[in-house]
């Protein structure tokens, strides 16, 4: 009955997962030997909601936490960007040999068709994870090292690779400034390095085996065709990323990045434009960009970064389906195609959902917080609503401002975003074993629209 209940949803398994991880961090961090200070209840369980959700909004400072604390978000960081039945999967299949209801239980999380290639994607997850951190650990340490010690260029390298690849955004030492990186904002090598990470981040992980794939058919001569989900990924990864760039110079060249040259003007653009897709790093101080910039942060991050990423957002593909299905409307198509693909019906009704939903959850918890914020700005309250649920984490003004009950409303906003609201309210329905679909259909009726 109980393996029943998960399997019929792996959105509920999802659920209690990171509910699980999130007590288990809230836990640890509230042990002396992780505090320096002392740390409410609700700011330690915030500020695992934040790590584990890689969201990056914190209500205490990083310098209140000892190394062990931080090595602790660190983990946190890490274990919710893969997500925790990954993890979990993951060390059944190097334990030991799993049963069959395991191994189609193990692909129906991982969506995927086949349950051959669950084991294949799993290694691949953990390798790939690994690799890309190691390399950039290389990469960074001589950069912290000309400024810091050696054991501390380490930490502080190793934290801003999690940090970056995982899309968290959580500064390596100032949490008390958002997610600014200042410090090195000149710095090409440091800007290029995390964008990589949060690039390939966000990319997912599936998108990433085919990419490989597609690179080695081309060395052995072999045929290997990406998939229309690694194609809707690459295409609208490359798209927005362009587009948010271009927005972010036109507005900004004589504003935030006015004190930057022109080259740096351009790679300042192309670094927002892929961190605000769902990790929140910033080199400049967020009060200092436009308005309309603030807007088009907020649509970057609602967008987010692919299914099965480390990134969230209502996630690239569900908003490209969103915009196919208005564009066939329009033309007066009855099917949603994209490069000559018809979509699944059921798909299509699934990103409006997600879509749709995300936008009222966002209206109704913004309605919640200006009852329990009302010495805050509207904006300021819209932003930060929006950017929890998103998991973008960035915020205008300091979140330990809040009151107890704001806090517990983006602590809500953090955990549904990363979970996804359509599969968290899936994951709330009770009903399971027997299917709930029909055998018969209503006839059809036509309705008055406009």
């Amino acid at each position: 009955m109980t393996n029943r209940f998960f399997y019929d949803s792996p959105a509920r398994f999802a659920l209690f997962s990171f509910t699980l991880l999130i007590l288990l961090g809230t836990f640890l961090l509230w042990l002396p030997i992780c505090r320096l200070s002392n740390i409410s209840f609700l700011d330690l369980l915030f500020t695992a909601v934040s790590a584990t959700c890689v969201t990056g909004l914190l209500p205490v400072s990083l310098h209140e936490f000892t190394y062990v604390g931080k090595i602790i978000i660190m983990i946190l960081m890490q274990i919710g960007a893969l997500g925790l039945s990954t993890i979990g999967l993951s060390i059944i299949y190097f334990l030991k040999n799993p049963t069959l209801s395991t191994q189609a239980f193990a692909a129906h999380v991982l969506e995927l068709d086949e349950m051959s290639s669950v084991k294949n994607l799993l290694i691949f997850i953990i390798k790939t994870t690994f690799f890309i951190e190691f390399i950039a650990l290389i990469l960074l340490f001589p950069i912290f090292y000309q400024k810091y010690s050696f054991g501390l260029s380490i930490f502080l390298s190793l934290f801003h690779v999690v940090s970056s690849f995982c899309n968290a955004g959580i500064s390596y030492e100032y949490v008390t400034q958002e997610q600014h990186l200042t410090e090195f904002s000149t710095n090409i090598l440091f800007l290029i390095i995390t964008m990589i990470l949060m690039f390939l981040g966000g990319l997912g992980f599936i998108t990433l085996q085919e990419l490989l794939l597609k690179i080695k058919s081309k060395i052995t001569g072999k045929s290997e065709i990406l998939s229309l989900h690694s194609k809707i990924v690459l295409f609208g990864s490359c798209s927005f990323l362009l587009i948010f760039a271009a927005l972010f110079f036109l507005i900004e060249q004589h504003g935030a990045f006015s004190l930057f040259s022109f080259p740096m003007k351009i790679v300042q653009s192309l670094f927002h434009a892929i961190s605000f897709k769902s990790c929140g790093f910033s080199t400049v101080i967020l009060s200092r960009f436009h308005s309309t910039t603030l807007l088009v942060i907020m649509l970057s991050g609602f967008i987010g970064s692919a299914p099965g990423s480390t990134g969230s957002g209502v996630k690239i593909v569900a908003f490209i389906l969103y915009i196919a299905m208005i564009k066939s409307i329009i033309v007066g198509k009855n099917v949603v195609e994209i490069a000559h693909r018809s979509i699944s019906f059921t798909q299509v009704l699934k990103s409006v959902a997600i879509i749709s939903l995300s936008v009222v959850l966002i209206g109704f918890m913004l309605f919640l917080l200006l009852f329990s914020e009302s010495q805050e700005s509207f904006f300021n309250l819209f932003f930060v609503v929006t950017n929890a649920m998103t998991n973008l984490g960035v915020a205008l003004n300091d979140v330990r401002s809040l009151s107890c009950a704001g806090k517990l409303i983006l602590i809500f906003c953090m955990i549904i975003g990363r979970i996804g609201v359509l599969a968290f309210i899936t994951s709330l329905r009770l009903k399971y074993g027997k299917s709930l679909k029909k055998e018969f259909s209503y006839p059809e009726e036509r309705v008055m629209l406009g």
